[in-house]
């Protein structure tokens, strides 16, 4: 017995819609039409030096845009006074951290070509060359 000899309302499967493909509107690939399209695509992108480390990026960046106020407005609503204390007292030293490590960087690269060129003389002067 079937669903519609009993009298169950069963929906029709065969009949589901299909999805346009690409060559019902006419862009084929290796057609004239698709190949402008994907060659004015690359132009753009080429152009414009899109690439997908860069799309990363801004990607991070309006995720940061979108979720900043939103986080802040739930600290506001759901922290405390001194909790919200405690939290940006928090951020703040991690902010400091991030100006440490810069300074240190510069620091170290500065020393390091100081050092080079030390050893450098150092050597010519061993072989008894003249600088």
């Amino acid at each position: 017995m079937t669903h519609q000899e009993i009298g169950l309302d069963v929906p029709d499967r065969s009949r589901r819609p299909r999805s346009v493909s690409t060559s019902q509107i006419g862009l084929v690939r290796g057609s004239p039409e698709f190949f402008q399209v994907d060659c004015m695509h690359r132009k753009i992108r080429d152009r414009l030096q899109l690439d997908r480390p860069l799309g990363f990026a801004v990607a991070t960046r309006v995720w940061q845009g979108i979720s900043g106020p939103i986080t802040i407005v739930l600290l506001v609503q759901a922290l405390t006074l001194s909790e919200q204390g405690v939290y940006y007292a928090m951020i703040g030293i991690v902010g400091i951290q991030a100006y440490f490590e810069l300074g240190l960087l510069n620091v170290l690269v500065s020393q390091s070509g100081h050092e080079m060129a030390a050893i450098r003389q150092l050597e010519s002067d061993q072989n008894g060359e003249d600088s």
